[in-house]
């Protein structure tokens, strides 16, 4: 994939797809540390602990309409050629965590890419779900979008409204830009 936001749409899209209602995005850049940390937790029904020992396999998946798995793996591969590493944890009936870093400065982390339009496609296209991203760094600074917050602050305006899909990408993009920089 060319970007981390393509990777965050894959796994946003397996929570969607394992009953996740809520889920967690945590984009965090550590400049003095030079990682960049990203942490994705839902709700879902969980994986059991046999299937989590081999969900970077790329031949491990719960798709009945291939064989193939590649999603994680390859994000797995991305961490790690960038000086980075994947961790994920899942409860069954509990819901999944994946969190992923990276080196900053490496040349071979790819870009994050337009979180933006990533976050809210999903918002659009699944509106009765709850998504939360918020963008923080080493310097205190910290930016959160909120379906919650947004449904509150719309009232009857639906999350799926063409209007709310441009506004919601193009916030998450100024503050991914703010917040993260030009990562």
């Amino acid at each position: 994939m060319r970007d981390l936001s393509l990777h965050l749409l894959d796994i946003l899209t397996n929570s969607t797809s394992a009953g996740a209602s809520r889920m967690l995005i945590g984009i965090n850049a550590d400049f003095r540390r030079d990682m960049l940390a990203i942490r994705i937790e839902d709700n879902g029904k969980g994986m059991s602990t046999e299937f989590l020992k081999r969900v970077t396999n790329p031949f491990s998946t719960t798709r009945t309409t291939r064989k193939v798995g590649l999603g994680l793996s390859l994000f797995k591969e991305a961490c790690e050629i960038s000086g980075g590493e994947l961790i994920i944890t899942s409860t069954l009936g509990v819901g999944t965590i994946v969190a992923a870093t990276f080196q900053i400065s490496s040349i071979d982390r790819i870009p994050l890419g337009n979180t933006g339009e990533t976050i809210s496609g999903l918002i659009s296209s699944f509106p009765d779900l709850d998504f939360s991203i918020t963008f923080s760094n080493d310097k205190g600074e910290e930016s959160c979008v909120d379906t919650v917050d947004l449904r509150e602050r719309l009232g009857d305006v639906p999350l799926s409204e063409p209007d709310v899909y441009v506004f919601v990408r193009d916030y998450i993009q100024e503050q991914q830009q703010i917040i993260l920089g030009g990562i």
